[in-house]
Parts: structure tokens; C-alpha cells; sequence
């Protein structure tokens, strides 16, 4: 065994909680970090460079994309306002009655 097996055993050991399904979900965790890094040592460095950048684009591209749509929103809702402001002021003839029924 390796000395990074036995640091890594024992860390793993240390860091075992002691509920049974705490344990479990632990471990899982541990196994799927393992099974990333073993991947992620089978791509190039180029590729896995490539590919981060592609993730941010493809992010920044929603981004820009929602960004753009809440804009268009924002300016239906105060074209709203403004003519909702508009309509009562041509109109001050109307007026709030209270109304008592017997």
C-alpha cells in the first residue's frame, strides 16, 4: 500500500461518522470524488480546459438571454404604469362614493 493509500484510509477513517446512514451517504460521497478524479485523469488537460469554457459560455449565454427578457418585462411593466398614471389623470371626474346599504 502506498503512503497516499494509507493517508487517504485513514482519513477516510477519521472522518467516518457514526450513524449507520450518515456513514453510507459518506461514503457515497467519498466513492463518487474518487470515481470525478479518476475521470477527470483519463481527459487531456487541453480537453478539460475546453470544456470548462464551453460550460461558461453556455452559462453566460442564459445569462445574457434571461438578462435581456427581464429588461423587455421591466420596460412592459412601467409602459403599464406610465399609461395606468396617464388614464387617471385624463380622467378626475371619478371619484369614490361611499355607499351605505340597508
Amino acid at each position: 500500500m502506498t503512503d497516499q493509500n494509507q493517508q487517504e484510509e485513514v482519513r477516510q477513517n477519521q472522518d467516518t461518522p457514526e450513524d449507520p446512514v450518515k456513514a453510507f451517504f459518506h461514503h457515497q460521497r467519498l466513492a463518487f470524488e474518487e470515481f470525478g478524479k479518476a475521470v477527470e485523469s483519463l481527459l487531456p488537460p487541453d480537453f478539460r480546459d475546453h470544456t470548462r469554457r464551453a460550460s461558461q459560455s453556455f452559462m453566460e449565454s442564459f445569462k445574457s438571454l434571461f438578462d435581456a427578457a427581464k429588461a423587455d418585462i421591466d420596460q412592459m411593466m412601467q409602459r403599464q404604469r406610465d399609461q395606468k398614471s396617464a388614464e387617471g389623470e385624463e380622467a378626475p371626474n371619478e371619484t369614490k362614493v361611499k355607499v351605505d346599504i340597508q
